[in-house]
């Protein structure tokens, strides 16, 4: 786990938190991705291990239990995650693509019941222990209910922490055992500045095309996602005119993630102009956008737009990317005409 770290928008948040005798033992860290819920998660766990511990609820830093923590080796702490089980490929980001890996789309019941000797014996420093379950949405139906009875009666001193981006997809019988900590997208000014800080080359339409999540959008803030969306504006987006195969061809398929939520956030701006609505993901391509619209078909984008939703559900399912892209590539072009792909 990484050293701990609150980002500037959560700290109202952790100021929020109970003292750490009376934390409760299953929480659950929701709100969007990219804004600070697994750091705040990783500080939270440091705390609770941390025999030093103040009114501040945050961990020494200094101690053995903070060193082991931060070392990643704290004998009292569990990180449950997709990488714990690694078969099957799987795409990530929101950006350009990330090198094909092996990762499982799920955290399987095999995972959980690996934690049985863990929760059985009594904290070896003497403590607490801490489960911290990253992506907790991606348990699998069997694990989540493997875990129901641990989450309903926990064992002494020991707390799970659920961190999730997409909280509505764990059962509800999980998240009855839950006390939820929302979180939310901080201001964009705040955002905006932060990045400015970090060093973020094109702060506002990173934070756009993260959906207003600064972390998300520091992380696509590179020089290679702008090449590749620039690319993908010029040769497919700002054009009626353009051939799917070879744009295709040109991007690559291991394009296809990035060529399909691109396409997501840009029908999502033009239908937004066709209902007078602002822009929200690509304002620098005002003009574009614009002119695009005007001769757009409202119908037929929204038939695209469904389609789309119906490939990022799948996006990491084994498929045939080449022909799926082509596919969208072709939807896309038909939808800005008012036809039927």
């Amino acid at each position: 786990m990484t050293a701990p770290r609150i980002h500037p928008w959560n700290v109202a948040l952790w100021r929020s938190l109970p003292p750490l005798a009376g934390m409760r033992p299953v929480m659950l860290l929701a709100g969007p991705a990219g804004i600070g819920k697994t750091s705040f998660a990783a500080a939270l766990a440091h705390a609770l291990l941390c025999p030093h511990s103040g009114a501040d609820r945050l961990a020494c830093g200094s101690c053995p239990s903070c060193r082991l923590a931060s070392a990643g080796n704290h004998p009292d702490l569990r990180l449950l995650g997709c990488e714990d089980d690694a078969e099957e490929e799987e795409v990530v980001g929101a950006g350009v693509p990330a090198p094909r890996g092996k990762a499982s789309r799920w955290i399987k019941v095999a995972s959980v019941r690996l934690l049985a000797d863990f929760l059985a014996l009594s904290a070896h420093l003497g403590g607490r222990k801490v489960v911290v379950v990253e992506q907790a949405e991606r348990l699998h139906p069997s694990a989540a209910n493997a875990m129901l009875k641990t989450l309903e009666e926990p064992p002494p001193a020991t707390h799970f922490l659920l961190v999730s981006g997409k909280p509505v997809r764990l059962p509800a019988t999980v998240r009855s055992r839950c006390v939820t900590l929302a979180f939310t997208l901080p201001p964009v000014a705040e955002s905006v500045e932060w990045l400015r800080a970090q060093g973020s080359a094109r702060p506002e339409v990173a934070l756009a095309q993260a959906g207003n999540a600064p972390l998300a959008a520091l992380a696509l803030d590179r020089a290679d996602y702008w090449k590749v969306r620039d690319a993908f504006i010029d040769l497919v987006l700002g054009r009626e005119d353009f051939d799917p195969v070879a744009a295709v061809d040109r991007l690559g398929q291991d394009s296809f993630p990035f060529m399909a939520q691109a396409m997501q956030r840009w029908v999502y701006d033009l239908l937004s102009i066709a209902s007078r609505g602002p822009l929200r993901y690509n304002p620098d391509c005002a003009q574009i956008l614009h002119r695009l619209a005007v001769r757009s078909s409202r119908p037929a984008l929204l038939r695209f737009l469904g389609h789309l939703n119906g490939v990022m559900r799948s996006i990491d399912h084994p498929l045939n990317a080449r022909l799926a892209a082509q596919h969208c590539l072709f939807a896309y072009r038909a939808a800005l005409c008012g036809m039927e792909a």
